[in-house]
């Protein structure tokens, strides 16, 4: 016989004896929904997405809806006789009261003409239930004090968008992606500007990829001193220049040194002076003058006093809620504990991409995360398999950009166009992977006292007429 207790749900029974109520429950909607659900063979096709054997509150009720689940996928018909004998054959007619309880409910229905609206306030007895249930285990274990606070927090927030995934299926027809595309087809035909995404700080790579897309995961990789944070940040600047609201995330700097790299951008003083050294009159009326354009951005800083993974998740999330960003920075993969996860390092860092790209979705924003890599004595060129610790960022990454100063390995020239470009405060930037793009590289150019960047060349050039060759 099935064990009995695999319909029972996740009831918080204390929840309701310490509140002295009853959980929430249409029992007599439950009864019309399976005795429409037995009189007419196609009902099961309209409420399919709405109802679950858990949304019924009466576990006999669970079970009978079971039993009809079944006899649909067999695509076997659906009646009295066929569900009497379906729960006989699987032990459990006597526990749902036996053959006379099935025929009580199909004589308390005539039709299966309200059955969509009476499963639906089915469901949201559910929703209610549920809630209750997340709520009281959260309460429970917020008051321990052993509690990981930010392994609650995201415990949480996941199981609220359980609940909120309740009420069906993301399963849609593709005439509604059709649509969706017919949308920006005709925004293109009729802006000029075709940036469908948050614009960088590169004209070049904003024709290359249209800005950074909703929804995906772009790494910037690179070695130590060769400017992966400050071209996530000059990026993160002109956005917000541009009206976008950015979220910024260091496990690295304190929230202070972001500040003056970003106001560094703004008044064109260096980081270091602004820190460290007394400013000329000149120099103070310039910042003066010129912090006000950095001010009067909508960028919003977390210099993350937790590393914790869950952490930056739930800020991320709460930032997305409350601050509407659209567009979210991290300074660095690498520098986040994921042990929870796993204590082999490649499979934390694994976890974390994957989890980021999985939020960029659900979030609809770009999310940039920066990642370091691993040393390479014999060719000091960024490569994908030199991603630090783990090949699965490669895999969740949509977007793969390095920073690469051929100047700090000793090069004084590159090729360009077939041309010698001298590489003093020059950067290259290597697009190593473009889902849907392509791969390219470019250069930029790089003043190290101020960490910022320009474009190398500001004509027109033809896309594929871009390229950068170093001679090593």
């Amino acid at each position: 016989m099935e064990d009995k207790t695999k319909y029972k749900t996740k009831q918080p029974v204390n929840a309701f004896a310490e509140y002295g109520k009853i959980p929430p429950q249409a029992i007599e909607l439950e009864e019309a929904v399976l005795g429409a659900l037995m009189l007419e063979k196609d009902a099961l096709n309209t409420v399919a997405e709405i109802l679950r054997p858990e949304t019924f509150y009466k576990e006999s009720h669970q079970r009978i809806y079971t039993a009809i689940q079944k006899l649909f996928n067999k695509s076997e018909p659906v009646d009295i006789l066929t569900v009497t004998n379906e729960l006989k054959n699987s032990g459990e007619l006597e526990l749902i009261g036996g053959p006379f309880y099935i025929t009580q409910l199909t004589n308390r229905v005539a039709s299966s003409a309200n059955i969509e609206y009476h499963s639906r306030i089915l469901s949201q007895k559910f929703i209610q239930r549920e809630l209750i249930r997340v709520s009281t285990d959260t309460i429970s274990k917020a008051f321990n004090d052993e509690t990981d606070v930010f392994e609650l927090l995201e415990e949480t927030q996941n199981s609220i968008n359980d609940v909120n995934n309740i009420t069906g299926s993301n399963i849609v027809h593709v005439s509604n992606g059709v649509k969706d595309l017919i949308d920006i087809i005709d925004k293109n035909q009729s802006d000029n500007n075709i940036l469908t995404g948050v614009p960088t700080c590169s004209s070049y790579l904003d024709k290359f990829t249209c800005g950074f897309q909703k929804g995906n995961l772009i790494t910037i990789g690179g070695e130590s001193g060769n400017g992966k944070t400050s071209f996530a940040l000059n990026t993160a600047f002109e956005a917000a220049l541009k009206g976008y609201k950015v979220g910024i995330w260091s496990a690295e700097m304190p929230n202070v040194e972001i500040s003056a790299k970003l106001a560094s951008l703004s008044t064109n003083i260096s980081a270091k002076k602004l820190l460290m050294e007394k400013l000329s009159e000149s120099e103070l009326m310039t910042f003066n003058s010129q912090i006000n354009k950095l001010i009067d951005t909508n960028i919003f800083v977390d210099d993350c006093k937790s590393t914790k993974f869950d952490y930056l998740i739930s800020s991320i999330n709460n930032a997305k809620l409350k601050k509407e960003i659209d567009i979210a920075v991290i300074d660095y993969l690498q520098l986040f504990d994921n042990s929870k996860v796993s204590n082999d390092e490649t499979k934390q860092v694994g976890n974390m991409a994957k989890r980021l790209k999985t939020l960029a979705k659900a979030l609809n924003i770009p999310i940039v995360q920066i990642s370091s890599l691993t040393k390479s004595y014999n060719d000091p060129r960024p490569t994908l398999s030199r991603l630090k610790q783990s090949g699965d960022i490669e895999y969740a990454s949509d977007v793969i950009l390095f920073t690469f100063f051929p100047k700090k390995y000793g090069y004084d020239e590159m090729n360009f166009k077939g041309s010698s470009v001298n590489t003093d405060g020059i950067i290259e930037i290597i697009i190593a992977k473009g889902r849907l793009l392509g791969i390219s590289n470019f250069l930029l150019n790089f003043n190290p006292d101020l960490t910022k960047f320009s474009d190398y060349i500001e004509d027109e050039i033809p896309i594929n007429e871009y390229k950068s060759e170093p001679i090593f």
